[in-house]
């Protein structure tokens, strides 16, 4: 029985080896189901047991992802496959060590069943760096996934068949061994003649079937799930996209700090061409040093200096957001996170190389200043330095140059020039997504000058532009803006909606840059709280483990555990206080009775209870001689049943004192010893005498 399971647990592992690039997974549980083979006496069935299973498979499924990394986009799941897969077969190979009741069969097959459905899903043939295979067919995902699916099939009816016990024919009419052995090989081979037959078809007219169901499986993609691209393309000339207006309340990042981070640079510009903004080309890697944890490194930014005293805030992005770069304040000192390489270019743009998304980044500044620009430090700023901040496309000077006068006229320093372009932007003109611009006209002019209305990104470039006419050196900023909070106390939260622009100014006065918001408040990300209750839960458990794995990631294994706790103390304090306290203590109060009962002390077993399970045993013993068991989960019910049908020798006496025995052991009140005494030397004598 235990061969059959391991059988059955390993075809799916046999098909990730393939189709998931994932051959280790297969040896890690060949070895395991081989030493279940080989003991032959299995754990007791308990909840401890089930318990470590569970907490088996947990702990197996983190550390192999993070030693052994797979990509699951490999397969069309709405759940991450390298998590689930692991975490199922480590399921059925620990079940394979506990006692082969239907249950636990069960759930031998459920997981393998399941695991090998997740091979279904994939999505392109294997193109592998692990398990390389170059030989047709083995080279096409049809022809895997049928084979393992044919082999284990061949395992699966005989275990589902103990699984689900039907009643057995008398052996009287019971067909002969051979020719019972000739009827099981017609059907194993009918049944791999017809899946090989189906793969051979698949594979023959794929591209026909492919193409059927491609408007479906785009469908289900485009319901399950976005992904949110920050990149650095800047086209003035075209409107906000309806996706980002329709899924604006997408959570793109999570952060935890004491207070909210405010304005999160992502990218900076400098040169402006026909609605176009154009990023430095140069960009130099940063020092870097390895963390304390281990995994991680620390990048810091040349001339600046944070001590231990400083603000640490730390960034987790949403699996579905993808960004070239980090989002980051712009007082940032130093970076950590688990990357080959960081780049910087001297306005501040973070680009890592090789970055491990999932162990997230923190950073690492003198104080948290929500409106703060990015003033590198690594020599002064010259006029040379500040030239590419001051150029101005020659057919906009003039038309902007007339506008300036009017805005910076008796403006003497350069902080009362960036409160007058402020003031000037939100006084005259409407936020307004998807204002149609005229054509054949640059957009800034067009914003200024007809639509009097636009999006921030419309703001940001005419505030840049016109400082810029008048000798204000300045710069355009993307990023996001994140203020709202979340339901854990020192995180919060930005969404695809908090996307914005902005502008920063150089004060040649103080000699420093800063920030420049020329958008109006109805257009700011002013951190909203958009989460309802339900919502609140569930993403204070996806922050949680977030935040734990992120830590077991960068190797700060006491700190995970730390924060586990923690978030499970702020989540129960969240639940009993400021949560939906009005059920939670009605639930408790009930899970208490419950428990008490549960837990009450049960009365030791009577001597007439002990009596009749010694005779009991008895006749189980004498049952045992004619190769008739009783199985740990039979009930007597199912046990005389059992006997019935095996048809064993004096069948009917020994079904009449099982019987007899059930009529005593569950009657209303406790037989009398006269009467237990006298079964007992009925059923002796009957045991002697056969």
């Amino acid at each position: 029985m235990t061969f059959l399971c391991a059988w059955v647990l390993l075809c799916p592992c046999g098909a990730y080896a393939f189709l998931g690039d994932a051959p280790l997974i297969g040896v890690i549980a060949a070895g395991v189901l081989l030493l279940s083979t080989i003991i032959r006496r299995p754990i007791a069935l308990t909840a401890r047991t089930v318990v470590y299973s569970l907490t088996i498979a947990s702990v197996g499924t983190v550390i192999l992802d993070l030693l052994y990394p797979v990509d699951g986009d490999r397969f069309f799941m709405p759940l991450p496959t390298e998590i689930v897969f692991p975490f199922l077969i480590t399921i059925g190979v620990c079940a394979t060590f506990l006692p082969q009741t239907p249950q636990v069969l069960g759930t031998i097959l459920t997981c393998s069943v399941c695991g090998l459905m997740i091979q279904g899903s994939c999505l392109n043939d294997p193109v592998n760096v692990r398990m390389v295979v170059e030989t047709p067919p083995w080279t096409s995902r049809f022809f895997v996934f049928g084979i393992f699916l044919a082999v284990q099939m061949a395992a699966f009816l005989p275990l589902l068949n103990n699984a689900m016990p039907l009643a057995r024919r008398p052996p009287s009419k019971r067909p002969r061994w051979a020719w019972r052995l000739a009827v099981w090989s017609f059907s194993s081979a009918l049944l791999a003649a017809l899946v090989v037959a189906n793969c051979m078809l698949i594979v023959k007219y794929y591209r026909l079937v492919e193409a059927a169901a491609d408007p479906f499986v785009q469908m289900l993609i485009g319901q399950r799930s976005r992904t949110v691209v920050f990149t650095g393309n800047v086209d003035l000339n075209r409107t906000i996209s309806s996706d980002v207006t329709e899924h604006e309340k997408r959570i793109v990042l999570r952060v935890r700090s004491e207070q909210a981070p405010g304005y999160l640079r992502g990218f900076c510009y400098h040169a402006y061409s026909e609605g176009r903004w154009a990023l430095a080309d140069s960009a130099s890697p940063l020092a870097s040093s390895i963390s304390v944890g281990g995994a991680s490194r620390t990048f810091r930014h040349p001339g600046v200096d944070v001590d231990d005293g400083g603000a640490r805030i730390d960034i987790f992005p949403s699996g579905d957001f993808r960004s070239d770069a980090l989002l980051a304040t712009g007082n940032t000192a130093s970076v950590e996170l688990i990357a080959a390489a960081l780049l910087a270019n001297h306005e501040g743009v973070l680009q890592p190389r090789e970055w491990e998304e999932k162990g997230g980044y923190s950073l690492n500044a003198p104080a948290i200043e929500q409106r703060a620009a990015f003033n590198g430090a690594a020599r002064p700023v010259s006029e040379r330095d500040l030239q590419p901040y001051l150029r101005v496309p020659e057919l906009l000077r003039q038309p902007l140059q007339q506008k300036a006068e009017r805005i910076f006229a008796g403006a003497e320093t350069g902080l009362d020039q960036v409160r007058r372009i402020e003031s000037y932007m939100t006084s005259n003109f409407d936020y307004q997504p998807g204002v149609q611009l005229p054509a054949g006209q640059d957009p800034v002019i067009g914003f200024l000058d007809t639509a009097k209305a636009g999006h921030c990104e419309l703001f940001a470039s005419a505030a840049v532009l016109l400082l810029r006419t008048h000798g204000v050196p300045s710069r355009y900023v993307t990023g996001f803006v994140c203020l709202e909070a979340h339901p854990l106390d020192r995180h919060w939260i930005a969404r695809t909606g908090d996307c914005h622009a902005w502008a920063e100014a150089y004060l040649r006065d103080e000699g420093r840059w800063v920030l420049v918001e020329p958008t109006p408040a109805s257009g700011i990300p002013l951190g909203t709280d958009r989460t309802g209750v339900w919502d609140a839960v569930s993403e204070s458990f996806r922050t949680l483990w977030t935040d734990v794995f992120a830590n077991i990631k960068r190797g700060y294994f006491a700190t995970a555990i730390i924060a586990s706790l923690g978030g499970l103390g702020r989540g129960i304090s969240w639940v009993f206080w400021y949560g939906p306290w009005y059920v939670a203590w009605p639930l408790l109060v009930v899970a208490v009775i419950l428990l008490r009962r549960w837990r009450r002390p049960r009365r030791p077993k009577d001597a007439w209870v002990r009596e009749l399970q010694r005779v009991r045993s008895r006749l189980e013993h004498f049952m045992a001689r004619h190769h008739v068991h009783r199985q740990p989960w039979m009930t007597i019910g199912d046990f005389i049943r059992r006997i019935d049908d095996a048809k064993v020798p004096y069948g009917s006496e020994l079904t009449a004192l099982l019987t007899e025995y059930e009529a005593l052991r569950y009657a209303p009140s406790p037989p009398s010893l006269e009467t237990i005494d006298s079964y007992a030397r009925r059923v002796a004598a009957w045991v002697s005498g056969h």
